[in-house]
């Protein structure tokens, strides 16, 4: 029983010495994630089809999460203090399309990491290109969903790209049936660098795009 009542009166010690004055600061990115990022307010991304057509999106928005937010320390119910230590962090950017009707849109990118104290739980990257949508998880190493690819080496128009990531959507699925775009094509040092699109999907023709600029 004495044995008990130390136990006890040593945990409210150590729970009443706790400063809540502290405060928890969330943070930004990891670096790993800020890697997968490269696009500027002052950007203009550039497509082209390499037979005369051009596809650009001018980015009019850059967002990130301040690194200064905090989460404050309050006291609890047993004079001990609560530190919440979970943050979602994000960057992210989103461009709009300079064409009308069927190419317009809008295309953007969202770097969100979930953590828990130091740990990083997850880290995703979500990508959305006029109706094409797909989340993208950060792990090492990365695995990808059922029907994306990885090719170590790939010629996107004139220029050669290493380690690019396929992300694709099954068009003879209902759910993706009328998709304009349904792959796209990215890297860790470039982000997207292309993208196939289909005018009049029913039909299947397909526009092949590669980045520009």
């Amino acid at each position: 029983m004495k044995a008990k009542n130390l136990i006890f009166i040593i945990l409210l010690w150590i729970l009443s010495s706790c400063n809540c004055d502290k405060e928890y600061h969330c943070g930004s990115i990891s670096t790993e994630s800020a890697a997968w990022f490269h696009t500027t307010a002052a950007d203009t991304l550039l497509f082209a089809d390499g037979a005369g057509d051009t596809l650009s999106f001018k980015v009019y928005s850059v967002t990130e999460s301040n690194p200064l937010d905090k989460n404050a320390c309050k006291k609890n119910e047993l004079g001990g203090c609560d530190c919440e230590e979970r943050c979602s962090v994000h960057k992210s950017f989103m461009a709009q399309s300079d064409s009308a009707g069927f190419k317009a849109g809008i295309f953007s990118q969202n770097n969100n990491e979930e953590t828990f104290g130091k740990f990083l739980a997850n880290s995703y990257i979500y990508y959305y290109v006029l109706d094409f949508y797909e989340d993208f998880t950060i792990k090492n190493p990365i695995i990808l969903d059922v029907g994306d690819s990885l090719f170590s080496n790939i010629t996107l128009g004139n220029k050669n790209y290493n380690e690019v990531y396929m992300l694709q959507h099954d068009t003879a699925s209902v759910s993706f049936a009328t998709e304009k775009v349904f792959k796209i094509y990215i890297t860790k040092k470039d982000g997207v660098v292309g993208f196939d699109l289909r005018f009049l999907p029913l039909t299947h023709i397909v526009k092949s795009y590669f980045r520009v600029k």
